[in-house]
């Protein structure tokens, strides 16, 4: 499975050294309002995930792999087995979500960087800090989400408190990818992109 770009999913870093790591949706509005979630409380969903996939001692990251790879992998692992026991999202939320992703590849495809930009996460936009630099980042790492042939939805999944929108995409030259957008509610009530990575496609996508 192919990684996300470090930049994007960089929103999900550990906090400055000497903070206490947090848990994402706990009450630290600042952090919060970034989009980050510590590299201590990744590990912990990815060991509780490992657990329940793998048996006991079983791991998805492995050395040097770093949390993020291990993330993107756990999220896709979620597909192949039970997701963990949460309330799933509504139909309210996931007609919100599908309307921001399919905004927000609709922008890509007529090169709208300043519309797509508005979808993102504050914490993705606090990265990249400019429409260009976010745009620049999606034609060099994204290009089958920069220039889509067609699109559909497929499964959507409550992940521990992160939210995971699983899109079919097709790419102009006939290719395709298995996209896992990580979905963030803001305090408004709206939905932005905190994440996306691409994987290959599955044989059957569900």
């Amino acid at each position: 499975m192919a990684s996300a770009p470090a930049a994007w999913a960089a929103a999900r870093q550990p906090p400055p050294a000497g903070r206490a790591p947090i848990r994402a949706g706990a009450s630290d509005g600042s952090c919060r309002a970034r989009g980050i979630v510590s590299a201590t409380d990744i590990q912990v969903r990815l060991d509780r995930i490992d657990s329940t996939r793998f048996g006991a001692g079983g791991r998805i990251m492995r050395g040097a792999l770093g949390i993020l790879t291990g993330v993107w992998l756990a999220l896709a692992a979620l597909w192949a087995g039970p997701a963990l026991a949460i309330e799933p999202p509504s139909d309210t939320d996931r007609a919100q979500i599908r309307d921001i992703i399919s905004r927000q590849l609709e922008a890509f495809r007529r090169d709208d960087g300043e519309t797509a930009f508005s979808f993102a996460a504050p914490g993705i936009k606090s990265i990249f800090g400019t429409v260009d630099n976010f745009m620049a980042m999606v034609r060099n790492g994204y290009q089958p989400v920069h220039r889509w042939q067609s699109f559909a939805f497929r499964d959507i999944r409550a992940v521990e408190d992160w939210v995971v929108q699983k899109v079919h995409i097709e790419a102009p030259d006939g290719s395709a990818v298995t996209a896992f957008y990580i979905m963030e509610k803001q305090p408004d009530g709206t939905w932005r992109i905190a994440g996306c990575s691409l994987a290959a496609p599955e044989e059957r996508s569900t």
